[in-house]
């Protein structure tokens, strides 16, 4: 599930955009070489400059993974019937549609949160 073409991606300290890949276009910056301290770390060092902070940053990062979540929302049921044997019907209202929910609701009242 790759974000859709154009997302907005915020820098990290390297200069490249959180969650973007080699060529900055989106694609899991994760490598299979990558162990799980070295993406923590990573990570740590991005949250570490602030940039996570702002009201700007916080909103792309929840309209993309709305995004994400919707566009991809079959795939995602697909996954939830091979690995857990989730019912479609039930992997969509209680997986997706609750989570793209509480998504808008935080988008509605994310300003005044901080």
């Amino acid at each position: 599930m790759a974000v859709g073409p154009g997302a907005a991606l915020a820098p990290c300290p390297d200069g490249t955009a959180v969650g973007a890949g080699p060529s900055g276009r989106g694609e899991s910056r994760t490598r299979q070489s990558e162990t799980a301290a070295e993406v923590v770390g990573r990570l740590r060092a991005t949250f570490n400059t602030g940039v996570t902070r702002g009201l700007d940053w916080r909103v792309n990062q929840l309209q993309r993974l709305r995004a994400l979540l919707v566009e991809n929302e079959q795939e995602l049921i697909e996954a939830l019937w091979a690995d857990l044997r989730k019912n479609p019907a039930e992997a969509k209202t209680q997986e997706i549609d609750f989570t793209v929910a509480d998504i808008d609701e935080t988008l509605a009242s994310l300003e005044s949160w901080l």
